[in-house]
């Protein structure tokens, strides 16, 4: 089985870090991992594609905290 990931993070360190707890967490479980940099950047991804759960840093270049958290929940209620 495979779930889709998208991850909004801002720092490649912690994307990798993130991907290889992921990895290391989970045996029975592919991941396909969609890295975005910004909100506004994951907003768009949401536009056109579906994906089982996002992973979002509270502290974005672009939109942090609660307003982050409102944008994509708008975009992507389920």
């Amino acid at each position: 089985r495979s779930m889709r990931i998208l991850q909004v993070e801002d720092s490649p360190t912690d994307v990798a870090l993130v991907t290889r707890m992921l990895e290391d967490a989970v045996s029975d479980c592919e991941f396909d991992v969609t890295d975005v940099p910004r909100v506004s950047d994951a907003l768009d991804k949401l536009l056109d594609e579906r994906f089982d759960v996002v992973l979002l840093d509270l502290n974005v270049l672009d939109m942090n905290g609660i307003v982050a958290v409102a944008a994509l929940h708008g975009a992507a209620p389920q």
